[in-house]
């Protein structure tokens, strides 16, 4: 219990995480390398306030970076490459996961070559200057950023997510392989509400920003270049009576070319 300090210090090879941190509120990794690892690269839980920084993550199994139960943690300029790409990606969510934290600052990561979504991210984060490049390569119904709430029952997200790039977006798989072939660059599903997307740039995409049975998001001057299927779609097909699914998004000054 307690803050850990881990830095420049080189993994490889792990049959589980690369680094694991519980319980260690505070924590700090710092230009950490870490490669091959089965599981995760990063994994911290119950470590609120950790810092993972200028760290490099490549071949992992499931995500290179999961947050777990670590509110107000940051995850800031690390490389990341190659997350469940060697194996099958069943068991990966993200590049970097923050599903199951709050507060989160994400900011100015290199992401590529990923299997699944790119970034996962909840309630009252900020994602943003980040780039990523060649994500939902081996799996569908996949954005290279997501958010999610469907077993979520707070109303209200109140995340930000600005000015990052996203690039060639799209399995390599044939579609009748991985089921689900829908992939977006920003991706706002079930029951996410209230998300902040501004001045991001989409390039070659299948979709560009997808909003799917979510509500009270704002999507003003991004830019989403060469999506075949559409560049912002919004798309309703909940059956909750209690939810309103679809009202409030607000779509305002984007470019679509």
């Amino acid at each position: 219990q307690g803050q850990v300090k881990i830095r420049g210090i080189r993994v490889i090879h792990s049959g589980e995480d690369g680094v694991r941190i519980v319980g260690g509120p505070g924590s700090v990794v710092d230009q950490v390398e870490i490669h091959d690892s089965a599981r995760d690269g990063i994994h911290l839980v119950d470590s609120a306030g950790s810092t993972i920084v200028r760290s490099s993550i490549s071949e992992v199994g499931r995500d290179a970076i999961r947050i777990d139960r670590s509110d107000g943690s940051v995850v800031q300029r690390n490389s990341i490459e190659g997350v469940a790409m060697g194996v099958l990606p069943t068991d990966s969510f993200a590049a970097i996961n923050g599903e199951y934290s709050s507060g989160l600052l994400i900011s100015g990561n290199q992401i590529r070559s990923v299997a699944y979504i790119g970034i996962r991210f909840k309630r009252s984060s900020v994602v943003e200057f980040n780039l990523l490049e060649g994500i939902c390569k081996r799996m569908g119904d996949c954005g290279a950023l997501m958010a999610w709430a469907r077993l979520d029952p707070k109303p209200g997200f109140q995340s930000r997510v600005q000015r990052n790039i996203i690039r060639n977006v799209g399995s390599d798989v044939p579609e009748d392989e991985i089921g689900n072939a829908v992939a977006a660059g920003i991706y706002l599903d079930d029951l996410s509400s209230e998300v902040e997307v501004a001045q991001n740039v989409i390039e070659n995409s299948p979709i560009g920003v997808l909003i799917h049975n979510s509500t009270g998001h704002t999507l003003t001057g991004n830019m989403v270049i060469g999506s075949r299927d559409c560049s912002i779609c919004l798309v309703g097909g909940m059956n909750e009576e209690v939810v309103e699914a679809m009202g409030s998004n607000i779509i305002s000054g984007n470019t679509l070319v």
